[in-house]
């Protein structure tokens, strides 16, 4: 059952989840104004620990690319932090329509990105007014980083890195991570894990940027005379500091150095706002959630053979037997049992009658249904999560009989 305050989060599109949290987009009615969610899929102990964390960890953040907490909410259905910041997806769902699309950042892009990063999570360490677990991410994953659709980015994951860990700490992530080597043994974060996460995330996004001659050369040993102390300080980098043990590590601002010096013999500075703007384009400019305009009742034939909206054309589905079917049994279980989600065996049933289909090709069958819909006017109402699909609650729906 939705709570009152549930019920004032619309317009919900699922950025991320683990095992033990989901990343939500919404419209907050109250405010007004688009927000991230961070809720736990199960409310005890250790969840409302671990977001009560999260909540102190980022309430007065020190940087602006670290996202703002506005609200610990907790009632008998939810437990959740609300962040005032309008993201629409995780870096780890950019890079990947990014690479659909053919679409790579420039080096100065890139770096623009890590710079920024950088400067966040140090300035998170340097607030020692704050106990030390508020201040450090140890394991870094692309989903700690979330977008605005107009390319902005922020940081979520401090106190308790909810985007890889469960409630009570362990590993459970959902796409790529990084950590130094001593994270992976147990060691407490700092901020000098942070920053070798960060150098070996970068390492990870190389598919992702379209990377200064030199540097391609290097990484590829093809090196030419002028590129020689390109490469010794690149090596430096590996050997000293990724792969050094943790005690023998310069220093981060000896890294930095070091790491400008590359800049400088490349000609490549920092662009943060080239990157928010490349992401801006990717991502569809200035669009983002806006206040909810009351839609018109979704109706769909009973046996599946058309759908339509308030005065919109009829969309005809006598020649997509699966699509009106699927159509059919999410719109009765909307009107049946608001808010249930239908799993991939509940679907494959419905649609595919009598045939014995693997798991997996029935997850695909599904999916491809779904993205059918989608297409065919339902990409506002489609909501999804590792439990199943379902028709958005605030969607009203009627079955017709002709």
């Amino acid at each position: 059952m939705t709570s009152a305050r549930g019920a004032q989060l619309v317009d919900r599109l699922l950025i991320h989840e683990t095992s033990a949290f989901r990343v939500v987009a919404a419209f907050d009615l109250e405010r007004g104004v688009p927000i991230t969610l961070v809720e736990a899929r199960e409310i005890d102990a250790a969840s409302d620990a671990a977001l009560d964390a999260l909540d102190r960890a980022h309430r007065d953040p020190t940087h602006e690319a670290i996202a703002p907490s506005l609200e610990r909410w907790r009632d008998d259905s939810v437990s959740a932090v609300i962040f005032g910041v309008p993201a629409v997806v995780d870096l780890e769902g950019a890079v990947r329509l990014g690479s659909e699309r053919g679409v790579k950042l420039r080096h100065a892009e890139a770096d623009g990105l890590i710079s920024t990063l950088r400067d966040a999570l140090r300035s998170s360490a340097a607030a020692t007014d704050r106990p030390a677990s508020d201040r450090h991410l140890g394991t870094l994953s692309l989903s700690n980083v979330v977008l605005a659709a107009d390319g902005r980015f922020w940081i979520i994951g401090l106190g308790h890195n909810v985007m890889v860990h469960d409630a009570r700490g362990r590993l459970s992530p959902r796409g790529r991570f990084f950590h130094a080597p001593e994270i992976a043994l147990g060691a407490t974060p700092n901020e000098q894990t942070d920053f070798v996460s960060l150098l070996i995330m970068l390492r990870g996004l190389i598919g992702f940027v379209d990377l200064h001659r030199s540097i391609v050369n290097a990484i590829a040993g093809n090196t030419l005379r002028e590129d020689l102390e390109i490469v010794e300080r690149i090596l430096w980098i590996e050997r000293c500091v990724i792969h050094a043990v943790p005690t023998d590590r310069p220093s981060i601002d000896e890294t930095i150095a070091v790491s400008d010096r590359i800049r400088a013999l490349i000609g490549v500075r920092p662009d943060v706002r080239a990157f928010v703007a490349r992401m801006g384009d990717l991502l569809g400019g200035t669009a983002t959630l806006e206040p909810p305009r009351e839609r018109p009742v979704l109706r769909i034939d009973s046996v599946g053979r058309w759908l339509e909206r308030g005065r919109a054309p009829r969309v005809d589905l006598s020649r997509r037997t699966v699509l009106g079917r699927m159509a059919v049994v999410l719109a009765r279980a909307r009107m049946e049992t608001p808010g249930r989600l239908l799993d991939v065996g509940e679907l494959t049933a419905a649609c595919w009658p009598g045939e014995r289909i693997v798991r997996a090709a029935a997850a695909n069958r599904v999916y491809v249904a779904i993205s059918g819909l989608r297409r065919a006017g339902l990409a506002g109402d489609l909501e999804r999560s590792t439990d199943g699909y379902r028709i958005a609650t605030e969607i009203a729906c009627e079955l017709i009989d002709e």
